[in-house]
């Protein structure tokens, strides 16, 4: 006997709230991986020179690494993409419909974190430089002695509505974390082709993902496409509901292991289970697409956040600890987009701590509380005043898109 729909509307539902929490936490750790990096980028890079405390060259190299990886936290953000975009793309009728929605559900948030980015830089608010010379840290390299951009509106909307989504490149001095946007378009309109080639029974559209999937290997779009496997195994029935111990124990162990695969030189357990150092692809040349290559870390954390949500969807205790994190995921979009810029205009409040103390510690204690707080506080706000009316927007243009592309054709 079938469920009410009322019922199967609450499955759902239930289903999706735990991948608003693993979004809202990739989000939040983000955040904490570039609020580490700027500080104490020993951390990463698993030197003693730019270590802070003495022991993170241990912790670079070792599981404790993951919640200062943002890498790791940005490929769980690809491979949701492709697990939850389909459903969305079905909903509309018309390519151009499918298309547009998604380019204004994302332009409009875009623009509004470019215009933050860029008044914090005009008004002089923008401290790392000050930090990065001060703690002699390579992070960002030149990046973020970068000029200010120019005082020219013009230059906003060119980055937010074209340059952001549609080029590789990114000049914003306090906004790096916009070079994944157009990584999400460019999946995007390829999982779009894929959903209307389903719906024309005379192209083999499962041909057609697979042919893309193996185009994009090795490059942020693969685990996108991977991602969409995901939920098309999980609706053809292929993957159990809950997953067998003797499957969830080992699958832990890998995801744990290439999740925490160290941007330093890998000790031994790390070479065993990433193939030693065999490259699988030239990481410098871009593919058919001009799409840029992962390098080898970030291809090995891809397999880790692919990993990740096959447990996550797998596991009953992990869908209910993360779907207490639903808040979170309704802000992970601003939260984003807004985390580095804050991050660079709220650090002056440890420039001033440590004038004081000549302590690097104190002064992080002490930003900690006010940076994540405010994250925190202008993420809601710009979800409630930005995000929320600009998935409304692209919905309503997504449905006129549609009705245009039914109209008959003139007689």
């Amino acid at each position: 006997m079938n469920a009410p729909p009322h019922t199967a509307a609450v499955k759902s539902t239930a289903r999706l709230l735990h991948l608003d929490g693993l979004r809202g936490l990739a989000a939040l750790f983000v955040a904490v991986a570039h609020f580490c990096n700027l500080f104490d980028f020993g951390l990463i890079n698993g030197l003693a020179k730019d270590s802070l405390i003495g022991i993170e060259p241990w912790i670079a190299k070792s599981p404790l690494n993951i919640p200062f990886q943002g890498n790791i936290m940005v490929q769980i953000f690809f491979v949701l993409s492709g697990y939850v975009l389909i459903r969305a793309f079905m909903e509309n009728s018309s390519f151009l419909g499918a298309l547009s929605r998604r380019y204004f559900r994302l332009a409009l948030p875009i623009f509004v974190g470019c215009l933050t980015a860029w008044l914090l830089n005009i008004l002089r608010l923008n401290f790392a430089p000050q930090i990065l010379t001060l703690r002699n840290s390579p992070w960002l390299g030149n990046y973020a002695s970068l000029p200010l951009p120019r005082r020219d509106i013009g230059e906003v909307l060119s980055q937010a509505f074209y340059r952001v989504l549609f080029t590789e490149t990114n000049t914003w001095a306090m906004d790096g974390p916009l070079w994944t946007m157009s990584i999400e378009f460019s999946s995007s309109i390829m999982l779009i082709i894929f959903c209307f080639c389903l719906k024309n029974k005379k192209i083999d559209a499962y041909i057609i993902l697979f042919v893309l999937t193996l185009l994009t290997w090795g490059y942020y779009q693969f685990y996108v496409l991977c991602g969409s496997w995901l939920f098309l195994f999980e609706k053809k029935g292929y993957l159990h509901e809950i997953i067998p111990w003797k499957v969830f124990i080992p699958s832990c162990i890998f995801a744990v292991l290439y999740a925490s695969q160290p941007t330093a030189k890998a000790v031994f357990v790390y070479n065993i289970f990433s193939f030693g150092e065999r490259h699988f692809i030239e990481y410098g040349n871009p593919n058919i697409f001009c799409f840029e290559a992962c390098d080898r870390t970030a291809f090995f954390h891809g397999f880790g956040a692919l990993l990740i949500l096959f447990l996550v969807n797998g596991s009953p205790f992990l869908k209910g600890y993360l779907g207490r994190f639903v808040f979170l995921g309704k802000i992970s979009f601003p939260l984003y987009l807004l985390h580095q810029p804050l991050l660079f205009a709220t650090a002056g409040v440890s420039l001033y701590v440590f004038k004081i103390t000549n302590s690097w510690l104190i002064s992080m204690a002490v930003l900690a509380p006010v940076y994540f707080g405010t994250i925190l506080f202008f993420s809601w706000l710009m979800y409630l005043y930005v995000e929320k009316p600009a998935v409304a927007f692209s919905k309503r243009v997504g449905l006129s898109m549609d009705r245009f592309c039914e109209r008959p054709e003139p007689v």
